[in-house]
């Protein structure tokens, strides 16, 4: 199984970018590049239309996904790394 959280280093900070996180974000950019905006205003106001729009049911079921996926990395690991 692949690992659920990736981490990502920039400059000085360093955060995670969860399975979650690419799903959403490949989500919007199927929505917003559409549009196929010109200038950085364009692609803002497209994100945040796009943003406004994803069905909370979506949200919902990203994120309950999430954490099964979570969970069973979690016994699995736990299985495998058990004396």
């Amino acid at each position: 199984m692949p690992n659920i959280l990736y981490r990502v280093e920039q400059k000085e900070r360093m955060f995670f970018i969860s399975a979650c996180d690419f799903f959403l974000w490949g989500y919007h950019k199927s929505k917003v590049y559409v549009r196929k905006p010109r200038i950085v205003d364009d692609l803002k106001v497209s994100i945040r239309e796009e943003t406004a729009t994803v069905p909370q049911e979506m949200l919902v079921n990203v994120m309950q996904n999430s954490e099964e996926r979570l969970r069973t990395y979690v016994r699995q690991s736990f299985r495998y790394n058990s004396p």
